[in-house]
């Protein structure tokens, strides 16, 4: 007996480490396609969800009408085997298979509609793999309660947490994503053919079994570049791909048109150069040159200056022409550097090598957060916040710690792109965002140009400046000479109604609470002189906060960048970002009503029909449960989604790390999952299932309050801790309430199998419609405290469903 329970322990753990796995494969691939938008994560893993219980579900029915379990294990195996990679060849191909045109970025229902397709096959197989797992040890156990679900349950998660682990220390820097899912489903389908016999295995079928092994993998390597090959000809059909190097903040990939070289990050445009041979700037470094020496004229004489990305793209090379004491440049990834050192023209390279320079690798956020010197200038010669990662540049905690590094007539200097006039809603929203959260940090902001805006922010008074006379004067008293750039660029670019257009619109837009919706209002012909927009902002109508502040945890000028783009890129379609801004709130409180409604009309029948009581009795406690464990699904993803994105705010990365933070929650939920196998001696009891839901709705106030308060730490490494700690206490919640809501469902379904299956599939269905609606609208709309709040909600509504339904009780 002992021997045949470690066999369908062991089965259950590789069920999690392969499923872990491939989720985080299949999330990284796909983010790549997606140009690294977190608000992908959501729907990626809401598609996951969805069809790994509706696998379940199929599960259930087909082991009630087949009972030779191994064969069907063995038949899920091998349907994992031959689907996986084809996956993600599939998702390489997406771009070619949707006709998306080169460079443009896919829509939200081009990402929702690709995930939901290329997820079906592999989490089909995994999710009826999980069934089988529960009758084969319910059937070794000769079991007729819930037990074997529940042991499956911690089992599996545990798998779950190895296989994060295991992926992030060792198989993401030992495979490729093709053979990293094909040697975990080889290892599944050996465990599984081994188990099957009931002696010991051979040398010779070790070894045929590893031959193959090897052969496979072997395959799998040509293949993988193949598909990345195939990639970028459907994103850049004109380019050559040069090489692809994987990093842990988002895979490099290097890309030649003729004399010119990209580099890109997670699908990301990071900086194009001429290359090697040419000694004056290109065309590709032109916006970078402009950049540079309009940020470095907004202060007299800047002695110290910050440089927070953007060198290599040629910034760095104008800036060290001006007389500065010291220059600090800040750059992620190292890898970066030496990937683009072979490429980058002789002016870089000799920028990097000046004396004045001290080049830093890591996280700019957390160096400004961390510094103890002072600057003259900081300049952000970042993309736009396209993505979570580059949005933490454009939030009111950047510029406050900037604000904190600048001496007293120091510069804050940034850019974003634009339209002329800022007349589309979208770039509208997304700039006068900019300005506004600029404005509630910095005493003085202004902002100019046109295609390119550019942001100059300070407290002094005398700062920033936009005179193209005074600015000019400047430059030439410095004795600048370049031939990217000459003084006449500044009259060009400031020119005096241009710059008075804009900063009327970027003051007066979003003051109102429908601005978000509706646009900018008409400009007039004539704005007045800054100096009189300055003194009439102050009698300016207040800021609609809530949609015009972009903060770490109300991420919301991620979500009008995106808008942006998706208004660019593809014009023709009909977006469904715009509609979400539409969403309230409150809109979740008529599905509790009726809920809570349901549930008293259950129980006043019951009440009225003595006669047929037992049945209104079934009837209200499956639509508890039910309830509660699709709520449960709800608020659980909703705080990992949530806690993800919080983490990427505060941390700076996840590409790396997704792995190891996802097996934070499958630990906890594990260690749930056992604690109430082992320790609850009523599995069955509604009472202990709403006090279970009670608990998670405190934590999720507990969270509301406390996660602002962890985010100001200054140690990666604790901060580190405390998400992880948070994220694991999640989980427990989650594993806990699992074995609990199996057993109160068992007890009046009385099919094992059957009630397993319908369990993790609902709680799997509800864990996917808040997945799409924490990461699309919920924490980019409404910010991380509302998706919080979202999560105690619901569990508190399903606390008072079960105390409702608890009269029924059985035990």
């Amino acid at each position: 007996m002992l021997r045949k329970v470690s066999k369908s322990l062991g089965l259950a753990l590789l069920l999690g480490f392969t499923s872990q796995i491939v989720q985080v494969v299949f999330l990284r691939d796909l983010l790549m396609v997606f140009h690294g938008n977190e608000l992908s994560i959501g729907l990626i893993l809401a598609a996951w969800m969805a069809w790994v219980g509706a696998g379940s579900y199929l599960g259930t029915f087909i082991s009630t009408r087949y009972a030779r379990t191994r064969i069907l294990l063995l038949g899920s195996a091998l349907g994992l085997m031959v689907t996986l990679p084809i996956t993600i060849v599939l998702i390489r191909e997406l771009r070619g298979i949707f006709m998306i045109p080169p460079a443009a970025q896919l829509s939200l229902a081009d990402i929702a509609l690709a995930s939901v397709l290329l997820m079906a096959p592999a989490c089909i197989f995994i999710g009826m793999h999980f069934v089988y797992v529960v009758k084969l040890w319910r059937d070794e156990d000769q079991s007729e309660d819930s037990s074997a679900a529940g042991k499956t349950y911690v089992s599996e998660a545990l798998g779950n947490a190895i296989g994060g682990i295991v992926f992030t220390t060792f198989l993401i820097h030992a495979l490729n994503p093709l053979q990293t899912v094909v040697a975990a489903a080889i290892v599944m389908l050996s465990v599984i053919v081994i188990a099957q016999r009931t002696t010991r295995p051979g040398p010779a079928v070790i070894y045929v079994c590893l031959g193959l092994a090897a052969i496979l993998l072997g395959l799998m390597a040509p293949l993988d570049d193949w598909a990345h090959t195939r990639q970028w000809q459907h994103f850049l059909p004109n380019h050559e791909l040069l090489e692809t190097l994987p990093s842990k903040y988002g895979s490099i990939t290097v890309v030649q048109y003729d004399d010119q070289f990209s580099f890109y990050q997670s699908g990301q445009l990071v900086f194009s150069t001429a290359g090697s041979g040419e000694e004056d700037p290109g065309w590709e470094a032109q916006d970078s040159v402009v950049f540079a020496h309009l940020a470095m004229v907004q202060h007299k004489d800047p002695q110290q200056v910050l440089l927070v990305g953007g060198g290599l793209g040629g910034t760095l090379g104008e800036i060290t022409k001006y007389p500065a004491t010291a220059i600090d440049y800040v750059e992620l990834d190292e890898l970066l550097l030496q990937a683009a050192r072979p490429y980058l023209p002789s002016a870089t390279l000799d920028a990097l090598a000046d004396p004045r320079v001290r080049m830093l690798h890591g996280d700019a956020r957390l160096y400004v957060k961390t510094a103890n010197r002072q600057y003259d200038l900081i300049i952000v010669d970042l993309p736009d916040p396209a993505t979570a990662v580059l949005n933490r540049y454009y939030t009111q905690e950047f510029f406050t710690e900037a604000a904190s590094l600048l001496g007293p007539q120091g510069v804050l200097v940034l850019h974003t792109s634009s339209t002329p006039q800022l007349h589309r809603t979208a770039v509208a929203n997304r700039n006068a965002t900019v300005y506004h959260t600029l404005r509630s940090v910095f005493d003085h902001v202004v902002v100019a140009g046109d295609r390119v805006l550019l942001y100059i922010a300070s407290q002094d008074a005398r700062n920033p400046n936009v005179d193209p006379v005074v600015l000019r004067r400047r430059y030439d008293e410095l004795g600048i000479v370049t031939d990217g750039f000459a003084g006449s660029h500044f009259h060009t670019w400031l020119e005096g109604t241009s710059v008075r257009r804009v900063n009327w619109a970027a003051r007066h837009h979003g003051r109102t609470p429908d601005a978000h919706l509706t646009g900018p209002g008409p400009h007039p012909l004539q704005p007045g002189s800054l100096a009189e927009q300055t003194l009439e902002e102050a009698n300016l109508p207040p800021v609609n906060e809530s949609f015009f502040v972009n903060s770490d945890f109300h991420p919301i000028g991620y979500f009008y960048t995106l808008m942006l783009w998706d208004d660019i890129t593809r014009p023709s379609d009909r977006s469904a970002l715009p509609a979400m801004l539409h969403v309230k709130p409150w809109w979740i409180l008529p599905a509790a009503a009726v809920l809570l409604v349901l549930m008293l009309g259950i129980c006043l029948g019951a009440h009225k029909s003595r006669r047929n009581q037992p049945l209104w009795q079934r009837l209200g406690i499956r639509v508890a449960v039910l309830t509660t464990v699709f709520t449960t699904g709800i608020s659980t993803m909703m705080l990992q989604v949530t806690l993800l994105f919080a983490f990427q705010s505060v941390y700076g990365f996840v590409y790396e790390l997704v792995g190891l933070i996802t097996a934070f929650f499958m630990l906890g939920l594990a260690l749930g999952a056992w604690l109430a196998h082992k320790y609850l001696v009523h599995k069955h009891s509604l009472t202990t299932l709403a006090y279970i839901q009670m608990i998670m709705a405190v934590v999720s106030l507990l969270l509301w309050v406390g996660l602002p308060a962890i985010a100001p730490l200054r140690s990666p490494a604790l901060l580190f801790v405390l998400f992880g700690a948070v994220t694991a206490a999640a989980g427990l919640i989650n594993g806990v309430d699992f074995p609990v809501a199996a057993g109160c469902y068992g007890a009046v379904h009385r099919q094992p199998e059957r009630s397993a299956g319908v369990i993790y599939a609902v709680e799997l269905f509800g864990a996917c419609i808040s997945a799409a609606l924490a990461s699309t609208v919920v924490v980019p709309v409404f910010g991380v405290g509302a998706a919080f709040l979202l999560a105690a909600g619901v569990s508190f509504t399903a606390c008072i469903l079960l105390v409702i339904a608890r009269g029924w009780s059985y035990g």
